[in-house]
Formats: structure tokens, C-alpha cells, sequence
């Protein structure tokens, strides 16, 4: 990773990450080992706990891979935790509002944007820096992504955008489609949704910043770059196992 997360992302290149929900080095590793530029970490709806991210981080940044995770939830102490992991960038769930955002900038970021508390040792041995030099570099360096997610983040879109110290947002379209529709699909390619990728992207867009999207299949996730996402993941690791094994054993009977 000779290159910043933050400068890759602002290439124009689709980023395509990796999703992880399994614990442990070494399904880090495997899905390291693939053409992914960048694994994503789930703590939210997979099973990695703080003491699993600590052997994976660095374990995805031995095969120089970006390494993410999703944070279950909006909490400082966690998420500060994540960042002195090492993670190169944390996702948020639930953004709603211009306070939920101010709330993850003051976790994520040190000052003078946020409220930081420093204790980086596992990430200043994996940037390679010293102490004074990660505190330095470390606002750049990681970046704190907001989740759009409901009804409500869509009308705060712009004023989340606009919060110094959220560097990125990401749509959690099965969430954003419960929403929408008062819980009553689950099919994020329905027009409502669609619609209201649309509608972050563009705005992503206008405000400089990148956006990203879960994409549970190659189709969704190509026509979420096609509409201006600059990342996107392709399922999960669970996911791929199962399909992988849904494709050999079908080979097996042709």
C-alpha cells in the first residue's frame, strides 16, 4: 500500500473491497490473497470481536491489502480502539443526523478536527511512523466514513457531507430499502432505492467526497460504479464460500 487509502480513493478508479465476517488471520489473509484491493472487517453483523481485528489487520496489511472495518455502532471507545488497531478507515452505522456525524468526527479524529484519545501503538508499527509522526499524519491517513442508511440520513445528506472530518459516506442499501418502504422489502433494487443511490452519489459527488455502496452481487455492484460510486463491495465472505462450493459441486454433475 505505497499509496494513501485517501489518494486512492480520489483516483477515479473503482475501488472493489472484500468483505469479512468470519474471525481469525488467516480468512483475513485468504480473501488478502485475492485480486481485492482492500477488505472490509464486519463487527456489525459478522462475528469479529476487538481481539480478533488486532491479528487481522496487520495480517491483511502483510499482503498489501487496505484494510477497513464496519464498527457496530457509533461508540467512541470503539471506535478509537479500531483506529489504534490500525484500521485505514472505520465505516459508522446509522448516520442520521448532522450530530450523529459531529459525534464521529470527535471519536475518529485527533485535534484540532476531533477529540482523539492518542494510544496508536499497533498503528504507528503498522504505518511505519514514529509516534509524532502518526499524530501528525493520522487525521490523513484514516478516514472516518459515515453509513446512509434511512430515510432520514437522505434528508441530511448534504449537512453529513458537510461535517469536517467525514471523509466518506457508504449506503447500507438493505437498511436505506427497509426504510424507505416502512419495512416492508427487503429489495434494494427496487426504483425507491435506486433512485436514492442516485441522489448520494451525486451529492458525494458535488461535496468531493467519495461514496461507497454494499453491493451483494457483481450486477448491483457494477451498476453502483456505473452510477458515479467509487466503491463497492461484491458480497461477503460466506457468501463467496457458498457460491464457490455451489459451483463445484455443480461442475461435479454436469
Amino acid at each position: 500500500m505505497d499509496v494513501p487509502l485517501r489518494k486512492r480513493l480520489s483516483s477515479g478508479a473503482p475501488l472493489i473491497v472484500g468483505w469479512c465476517t468470519l474471525p481469525g488471520a488467516a480468512y483475513a489473509s485468504a480473501l488478502g490473497r485475492t485480486a481485492f484491493e482492500a477488505v472490509c472487517l464486519d463487527q456489525q453483523h459478522g462475528v469479529i470481536t476487538l481481539a480478533d481485528v488486532y491479528p487481522m489487520l496487520p495480517a491483511l496489511h502483510a499482503q498489501s491489502k487496505y484494510a477497513l472495518v464496519r464498527a457496530a455502532w457509533n461508540e467512541p471507545g470503539l471506535l478509537g480502539q479500531l483506529l489504534d488497531a490500525g484500521a485505514d478507515a472505520v465505516i459508522v452505522p446509522m448516520i442520521n443526523t448532522p450530530d450523529d456525524a459531529a459525534a464521529l468526527v470527535r471519536a475518529t479524529k485527533y485535534p484540532p478536527i476531533g477529540e482523539r484519545s492518542f494510544g496508536a501503538y499497533a498503528a504507528t508499527h503498522q504505518a511505519g511512523l514514529s509516534r509524532d509522526a502518526y499524530l501528525r499524519a493520522a487525521n490523513d491517513l484514516t478516514l472516518s466514513i459515515a453509513m446512509i442508511e434511512t430515510g432520514t440520513a437522505l434528508s441530511n445528506l448534504d449537512a453529513i457531507l458537510s461535517t469536517p472530518g467525514v471523509d466518506a459516506v457508504f449506503v447500507g442499501p438493505t437498511d436505506l430499502t427497509i426504510s424507505l418502504t416502512g419495512g416492508s422489502s427487503l429489495d434494494a433494487d427496487g426504483l425507491e432505492t435506486r433512485e436514492a443511490l442516485a441522489l448520494v452519489a451525486r451529492a458525494a459527488a458535488a461535496h468531493r467526497k467519495p461514496a461507497g455502496v454494499f453491493g451483494a452481487s457483481p450486477p448491483f455492484a457494477k451498476a453502483a460504479l456505473a452510477m458515479g460510486f467509487s466503491f463497492t463491495t461484491s458480497g461477503s465472505d460466506t457468501g463467496l464460500l457458498a457460491a464457490g462450493a455451489a459451483n463445484y459441486i455443480e461442475s461435479l454433475n454436469r
